[in-house]
């Protein structure tokens, strides 16, 4: 991306600039890169800056013509597609230079770019990629028919007129009173595998179209095992070898297993999912976050919302820190700018409950408490490089100013807190970590409760990379794992600067650990990796190593980038998929990895939410052919309360609304041509 576009004439030995600063472009940041069907090249640079589109007959230095008639002046990325059946014919989706990032049109040129024109774009306002222009932007053309168009912003969108008109084919929220069918936002990627069956990634990993020429195609996940789910968080069931493990997803909700090994997961909460915590004395109460401020709580099952209405999403992190009181599970804290936040009797309390715990004292980022410390709590920042402590936490208001466990200014400034360690043992024990390449990122104090405490740095030999998490061993002080952006470390020593940091075990992915997790019933360790879900791990016998369980989930999928199906198997079913932080993954069969796929032998459908989410689940129907179809919903009772559908479909998703009625349980039954299914919706 910065270093221009580079060309290897030698399978990859050395590379050389062609394009970019000093080569004929104003910047280095190519955007895209796109051959015609004759080998010639575009290219698009200008990310976050103005450049514009550049057309070579052959890639060399010197030879490349700025080609940006008809097109916007003032834009910064700028997606493109060439048509693989005319060389001619290329669109692409240029985005504004303001700070919405929308895109600014769609354009078609039929001369190599020499003269651009611009087309429809998909929906109104060109909200196609809403203000993530810069990010979640894709278009592709069909491979024989270069009229036939698919962009992907936010949702996807299909064109077989060149551009002129637009069909939106899905929709990427479930509470959305549409009749679209559901495919996860935020689209990277589309690949024809013909002009019938394709591919698409986007943040909720890889879904595919088989009948992409119908007027309706319908589309599916083929996520199974596609195991690239990336956690923010992690949380597990408090009992001895209970299985439940849960947490927070980048862009993928919350979710939740009761399965032991590699699971299909259920969706707790939506959106981006945050922090999360299971209440540590009584395991069927559990808190989930999404972005920002947004709180949820489950009892035995029942969501209801505990968002605080006292503050708003600019007063927190977008993955915002909410933690549960080591000794009292019933107190919760939330971080702010504002302060810190409290809420007690937390399993039963409304969200007006929530009240300051302190006075604002920047953004706090980090919290934590100690067993061994009743009511007292430790806190870090964004910045500052300060940890402060609170005590009597439990009765200290908004004017109270938390203690500076800084006084000697020992640890560094303008770092961001990413993790408050406090031995379970020892409140004296404190570990502090700063993430970001570049910093000292860990230091140790042992006399934490005194009035002019001590800090040693314990960075040691770890190499310059994030560091995000630390975790004291309960059974030995000396002992720490650290979750970093190359798995997960400890020491048996911990010792200042010499200390020694190896690999926890060694059947762990090498890839970016966000949290870790004790339970001491079982001495079981919870792993939650950004890329490959969570892993569960237990100290391998007279070691401090780890034996890792992959956990999952199996049926979530993640943020993906690239596909590609395998020009070498004739069977046309083997698929590589690049993953953001997964790694490179393969299937030799995708139909395996399909969800809910066509073609089917009788009808087929699958409802979710469930329970609803504000009284709104979606329901969606593939069928072998266009066949009659009726759904009815009916209380426990069996009286009918809605006619939900009824016609000849081959294929439909239809809005579940179950605002205004009273009943916490219904039930859906569908029928077509002697067949029937039913399910029972829970009604929130």
């Amino acid at each position: 991306r910065d270093g221009g576009v580079q060309r290897s004439q030698d399978k990859g030995a050395t590379w050389n600039k062609v394009l970019g600063m000093g080569t004929g472009a104003i910047f280095n940041t190519a955007a895209d890169l796109e051959l015609t069907a004759d080998n010639e090249i575009f290219v698009s640079i200008g990310i976050f800056n103005t450049d514009g589109i550049y057309f070579s007959a052959s890639g060399d230095a010197g030879t490349w013509e700025k080609r940006m008639t008809g097109l916007p002046s003032a834009v910064h990325r700028i997606e493109m597609a060439t048509a693989p059946s005319d060389a001619n014919i290329a669109y692409c989706i240029p985005t504004s230079s303001n700070a919405d990032r929308k895109i600014t049109g769609v354009y078609r040129t039929a001369d190599k770019g020499k003269t651009w024109v611009e087309v429809t774009s998909p929906g109104d306002n060109k909200e196609l990629a809403k203000v993530q222009g810069w990010y979640d932007l894709i278009i592709k053309v069909d491979p024989t028919n270069p009229d036939v168009v698919v962009a992907g912003g936010l949702n996807i969108w299909r064109s077989q007129d060149a551009g002129q008109n637009w069909l939106q084919l899905a929709e990427g929220d479930t509470r959305a009173k549409t009749n679209l069918q559901y495919v996860h936002v935020d689209q990277h990627e589309i690949h024809f595998k013909n002009s019938d069956t394709v591919f698409f990634g986007n943040d909720g990993g890889i879904y595919q179209c088989n009948n992409f020429k119908d007027a309706v195609p319908v589309l599916f996940d083929v996520n199974k095992n596609y195991n690239v789910t990336q956690y923010y968080s992690a949380a597990m069931a408090p009992e001895a070898n209970d299985q439940r493990v849960l947490g927070g997803t980048q862009d993928n909700g919350t979710y939740v297993s009761t399965a032991s090994g590699i699971s299909d997961f259920e969706k707790l909460s939506w959106a981006d999912g945050g922090f999360c915590a299971v209440n540590h004395k009584k395991g069927n109460v559990i808190f989930t976050t999404t972005q920002e401020r947004r709180i949820y709580r489950f009892r035995d099952q029942r969501i209801d919302t505990l968002t605080n209405p006292k503050i708003k999403d600019a007063n927190t992190l977008f993955i915002n820190p909410l933690e549960m009181d080591a000794t009292d599970p019933e107190i919760i804290y939330q971080a702010s700018n504002q302060g810190l936040w409290r809420l007690k009797n937390a399993t039963f309390a409304d969200s007006n409950s929530w009240e300051l715990a302190s006075r604002p004292f920047g953004q706090i980022s980090a919290i934590a408490s100690s067993r061994n410390k009743p009511n007292t709590v430790f806190i870090g920042r964004t910045n500052g490089g300060k940890v402060f402590k609170i005590d009597n936490v439990q009765s200290t208001d908004n004017v109270y100013f938390p203690v500076n466990m800084d006084l000697k200014n020992q640890l560094p400034t303008d770092v961001y807190t990413s993790c408050v360690e406090v031995s379970q043992q020892d409140a004296n024990h404190i570990i502090v970590v700063f993430s970001n390449y570049g910093v000292n990122s860990m230091y140790e104090t042992r006399n934490a409760l005194s009035d002019t405490v001590e800090w040693t740095s314990i960075e040691g030999d770890l190499e310059d990379m994030p560091i995000r998490w630390a975790l004291i061993h309960p059974d030995n002080e000396n002992v720490c794992y650290i979750a970093t952006e190359l798995g997960v470390l400890y020491t048996e020593k911990l010792d200042g600067a010499n200390t020694k940091w190896k690999p926890a075990g060694n059947n762990l992915p090498n890839l970016r650990i966000d949290m870790l997790r004790y339970r001491a019933s079982d001495k079981t360790f919870l792993i939650a990796t950004h890329g490959r879900g969570i892993f569960t791990a237990k100290n391998i016998a007279d070691s401090y190593e780890f034996n890792y369980t992959e956990r999952g989930p199996r049926n979530v999928g993640g943020r993906t980038r690239t596909i590609m199906v395998d020009p070498n198997d004739p069977s046309g079913k083997k698929v590589w998929a690049g993953s953001v932080s997964g790694g490179l993954w393969v299937t030799n069969n995708i139909d395996s990895a399909a969800y809910f796929y066509l073609p089917v032998e009788k009808f087929s459908a699958r409802l979710f939410p469930n329970p609803s989410v504000n009284g709104i689940s979606r329901l969606e129907i593939v069928l072998p052919k266009s066949q009659e179809v009726k759904v009815n919903l009916y209380d426990t009772k069996g009286a009918l309360v809605l006619k939900l559908y009824e016609g000849a479909v081959k294929a439909f998703s239809i809005p579940v609304n179950l605002n205004g009625l009273a009943d916490e349980f219904y039930i859906i039954k569908i029928w077509s041509e002697g067949e029937e299914q039913s399910f029972k919706i829970i009604n929130k």
